[in-house]
Order: structure tokens, then sequence, then C-alpha cells
């Protein structure tokens, strides 16, 4: 009933990578799993977000608690990415077929990687004014706030799982996620 605050989330993922770590010292953990682009913000308007933005600071924090515990405690950045691009008034998460529904899922996922595209969507109109580039703008990220943290989308869908737009568009992601070794 009370949304989780930065802290929260920071001080129960130490906590729980640490208990992994202490039991299992190889094993990957992921963290934090956060969904789309206001999770990545502000972790859904968190009551503690004052304008940080929420990745650049659980990476920032997860490393200093690594430090403190002398062992990495997270290994994998896990997203989860939904992308909000229309076509046709629709967006392309949502099934159906017609023209413009298909042809904008079928270029979504070029927001992934592309800085010459921007999509239909209120991501690219109010939080990146154009192109989205998730893909680059989540790894200078960890660049520059953890080095060596790797990422993963763990779940993520560009709708038509009955079109073949769907599965066009599927094949695309996972292509890129295969060549930005993601």
């Amino acid at each position: 009933p009370t949304p989780v605050t930065y802290a929260d989330l920071i001080a129960r993922s130490t906590e729980l990578a640490g208990a992994l770590k202490a039991v299992a010292p190889d094993a990957l953990v992921f963290g934090p799993v956060s969904y789309g682009w206001q999770g990545y913000v502000n972790l859904q308007n968190a009551p503690d977000a004052m304008g940080r933005d929420f990745l650049d600071t659980y990476l920032t924090e997860m490393r200093a608690a690594s430090e403190r515990a002398g062992r990495r405690l997270v290994d994998v950045l896990d997203l989860h990415w939904y992308p909000e691009a229309q076509g046709g008034g629709t967006r392309v998460t949502e099934d159906g077929a017609n023209t413009a529904l298909a042809d904008a899922r079928v270029q979504a996922p070029r927001s992934l990687w592309d800085p010459a595209y921007t999509e239909s969507s209120w991501i690219a109109m109010w939080g990146t004014s154009g192109p989205i580039t998730l893909l680059p703008r989540v790894q200078a990220k960890v660049d520059a706030r953890w080095p060596g943290t790797r990422i993963a989308f763990t779940e993520y869908y560009y709708g038509g799982g009955a079109d073949i737009s769907g599965g066009v568009a599927e094949a695309d992601v996972l292509g890129v996620f295969g060549r930005e070794g993601v």
C-alpha cells in the first residue's frame, strides 16, 4: 500500500544479494527488475526520487554496497521493456494487424539502438525529446557508474503474437540483443 522508495529497494537489494552471495558466491544475481521508462527514471514517482535518476542511483549505490561487502553483489542490471510506440493510435504491444500498427511494430525495435529513429510515443515526446536509443543509454549509465555490470531484458513484448509483424519484431529484437551482448 505504500510506494517503494529508492532507499527501500536498494537496502533490500543489498541484503538479499549479500545473502545469496554468502550461500552461493558464484551465483549470478540480477536486479532490480525495473519495468518501463518511469521505473528507470524515477521508480514510478518514488517518494524519495527528488529529481534523481533511479538507474543512476541504483548502480551507484549497489557499487558502493559491493565495495563495502568486499564482493560484487549484483552482476546483471535486470530490466523489463514494453515499448510505448504507437501505430494508428494503438500501442504496438496490443495485438492486432492493421497496416499502421504492423508498420509501427516492425520499426519499434529501432528504439533500442538507432539514434536516427524517433518512435511515436510519450517517451520520445516528453521523456527523451527524440530518439530513445535505450541500449546505448543504459550502457552509458553502467559504464559511468558500475562498469562490468551486465544488462538483461528478462521480460519484453512487442505485440502481434498472432501476426507476422510480431514475429519480425521479435527476430529483430533478439538480433539487437545478441549484437549488443544483452
